[in-house]
């Protein structure tokens, strides 16, 4: 997470800057994240784009509910928290 911080700060200072002065920043961003000048470049131009983020289908089941019957007696006997969240398809 520091270094996602550090992309973010330099971000702004990149673009405002001239070129011998976005070396400088680039030189000092990855002897602070210890990333290569590629690596470190890419990370700033992502950090300058919005990311779209999709949701995702559900999983189908993967067990049956003769499985999962087991499985909630076996976490009863055991003293394991509820697993009343779990969905089992009849």
């Amino acid at each position: 997470m520091a270094k996602r911080k550090a992309v973010e700060d330099d971000r702004g200072r990149l673009h405002a800057g001239r070129k011998v002065a976005k070396g400088i920043i680039l030189d000092d961003l990855c002897r602070t994240t210890g990333w290569n000048r590629d690596h470190t470049r890419k990370a700033l131009r992502m950090a300058s784009t919005p990311r779209v983020v999709t949701t995702r289908a559900p999983r189908a089941a993967k067990y049956g509910p003769k499985v999962i019957a087991a499985l909630v007696f076996c976490w009863a006997v055991l003293g394991v928290a509820s697993a009343s969240h779990l969905h089992c398809p009849s």
